[in-house]
């Protein structure tokens, strides 16, 4: 009886999470696992678009959890689908070892695309033009770089650099992170750092506290990270 209510409840759970993303992707044109890894490589998918089918699609999903060697760091974690998930996809650098990793995947299989030059270019700028306390995300990313169409090389890196100027303020000084970057953003907008503060005393490790300011709603968001 209990194996038939976990049979019952799994069901009832493919069931709901196909109805899920059937319901996400009424609007779009739905494609197969393998046409939505190419789309994804070749850059004709975006970021945010590949995400919600790694998490709502189960066909993508099973066939990217099928046993295949890739690459030893893959086999550390189990799946390339468990890989991917390990990712942070918003930014750059994600991006880029998703799309590197699911290319050897293609290649595995035997099946042809063509890699996008796009994703690598696009990464070795954002690794020249972001300050050591800002990880842009990848949507802000590529708002900055629509903003500035037709500039390219070291045009391109100082018209970025500038666009960040404009976007990212900060009172007096940028936030020293103890860990990785979180520099909020509400509505695409980024949220103005006011200051930090060191709350060591109240816990056992160095800790920080960070302060960010929303214009929109005049309120404060703090943030604490602690080594």
């Amino acid at each position: 009886m209990k194996r038939y209510f976990e049979d019952l409840l799994s069901l009832l759970h493919s069931d709901i999470r196909k109805w899920y993303y059937a319901a996400m992707t009424q609007n779009t044109r739905l494609n197969s696992p393998i046409e939505i890894i190419i789309a994804y490589v070749e850059g004709t998918l975006s970021s945010s678009e590949f995400i919600n089918e790694l998490y709502h699609n189960p066909d993508l999903e099973k066939l990217l959890s099928e046993p295949i060697h890739i690459a030893p760091y893959i086999d550390q974690i189990g799946t390339l689908y468990l890989y991917l998930l390990s990712l942070d996809l918003n930014h750059a650098g994600g991006i880029l070892d998703a799309t590197h990793t699911l290319s050897l995947y293609l290649t595995k299989k035997g099946i042809s695309f063509n890699q996008s030059k796009t994703t690598n270019s696009n990464f070795d700028i954002y690794l020249k033009i972001q300050p050591k306390w800002l990880q842009i995300p990848e949507s802000c990313f590529q708002k900055l770089l629509a903003e500035i169409p037709g500039k390219t090389g070291k045009e391109l890196e100082w018209a970025l650099k500038q666009k960040i100027k404009e976007h990212f303020h900060f009172l007096k000084k940028p936030p020293r992170w103890l860990q990785d970057t979180f520099w909020p953003i509400e509505n695409d907008k980024p949220l103005i750092f006011i200051d930090q503060l060191s709350i060591s005393p109240l816990f056992h490790d160095e800790t920080q506290l960070y302060i960010f300011y929303n214009e929109e709603n005049n309120s404060f968001i703090t943030i604490k990270q602690s080594i």
